[in-house]
């Protein structure tokens, strides 16, 4: 049980150093590479401690993840001919942003609160699209999960390939605070 919750605490303050890096990052255009590197490092440790919590739970699937480098994300709230997008920009990159329609976001956030435990990404896919009456792409689902992960606190956690609200009380309202708050600062 000591290692189980030494393990928990090696996470959090990956979370918490990781949270804070992202932070000096957005403020600091000359630390970048630095920066982008530490994340990049604290990524491979994360994995480690999670392949170890893993070992020690054989009741849950093993799932092998591919090695992905981290790359930091900018997001924003656009207004464009058909509406209101969640747009994901690569700090650094080149390419067009992923873009998710506020009404893609509302259904994913509606799903996502009736989860109440750790569940596989191709689970939530399969709610969202059972939601909308059509089979969603993965990048709509994934730009959402991966924005509620970098909110300041994050209101999704990620274990894998699993994910879970971790929030207390409604996920629906947080999944409207952060958009609102991101929607603030995009209009500045």
């Amino acid at each position: 049980m000591a290692t189980m919750d030494a393990r928990k605490s090696w996470s959090d303050d990956i979370k918490k150093v990781r949270r804070i890096l992202l932070r000096t990052l957005r403020a600091s255009e000359k630390l970048r590479e630095p920066l982008t590197e530490a994340l990049e490092l604290l990524e491979n440790l994360d994995d480690q401690v999670q392949t170890l919590a893993d070992a020690s739970q054989p009741s849950r699937p093993q799932v092998v993840n591919s090695p992905v480098r981290y790359q930091p994300k900018r997001y924003a709230i656009e207004k464009r001919r058909r509406g209101e997008y969640l747009c994901e920009y690569r700090v650094g990159g080149r390419a067009q942003p992923f873009c998710c329609p506020r009404e893609d976001y509302d259904v994913a956030a509606e799903t996502l609160a009736e989860v109440n435990d750790w569940t596989q990404f191709d689970d939530v896919k399969s709610l969202v699209s059972e939601q909308t009456g059509h089979t969603q792409p993965d990048y709509l689902i994934r730009l959402c999960l991966r924005f509620w992960q970098a909110a300041d606190p994050p209101i999704v956690e990620k274990d894998r390939t699993f994910y879970r609200p971790c929030v207390r009380g409604s996920f629906r309202n947080a999944a409207k605070r952060v958009w609102r708050e991101l929607e603030a600062k995009s209009g500045e």
